[in-house]
């Protein structure tokens, strides 16, 4: 089950991206911006975990994993309640934080090999197909601020999974 939660939440992190493209129309509207300042919404999140993730991969543990979860949580609160794309996009990049310490150590704590690589690459690409589908339909039926709003509580839940990882991540095996 901690495999699981693991996995759930280390797919929407790498899924983040595609599950918001539906949502960009009503932020458009809602935070009275530009296509442009929508677009950010994509693009901080894109770029602040491609710049955080090696420093994260090279500073991770169990700790780290269950921190960046619960900053992923806590920055998608803040992204549900922003009222202002200037806070949004403040909220994106540290969800994107959050998302790189998560990734990190999902990566450690499911990659056993074999069955723990498929259920990464699984996770991978079920979050990403998945997404659009899932952020339309949380869109459709509420608005867009219930995309981020249903990311918390899977995040919350994969924190205390990460800690409690069974397999140690390559800097607590060394001496």
């Amino acid at each position: 089950m901690k495999r699981a939660l693991i996995a759930i939440a280390a797919g929407l992190a790498l899924a983040d991206a595609a599950v918001v493209i539906l949502a960009l129309p009503p932020l458009l509207i809602e935070l009275d911006t530009t296509v442009e300042g929508v677009a950010a919404v994509i693009g901080v999140y894109t770029a602040v975990l491609a710049l955080a993730l090696p420093l994260s991969a090279a500073l991770h543990s169990r700790a780290t994993g269950g921190a960046g979860a619960l900053l992923f949580a806590a920055a998608s609160i803040g992204c549900a309640s922003a009222n202002s794309l200037e806070l949004l996009l403040v909220m994106r990049a540290l969800q994107a934080l959050g998302a790189s310490a998560l990734l990190a150590a999902a990566f450690d704590a499911l990659d056993g090999g074999g069955a723990g690589r498929r259920l990464w690459v699984g996770a991978a690409v079920v979050g990403t197909a998945a997404g659009p589908a899932l952020g339309g339909a949380l869109t459709e039926l509420f608005d867009w601020r219930a995309i981020f709003v249903a990311q918390a509580p899977i995040a919350l839940a994969a924190a205390p999974a990460l800690v409690a990882s069974p397999i140690a991540t390559v800097r607590e095996a060394l001496p």
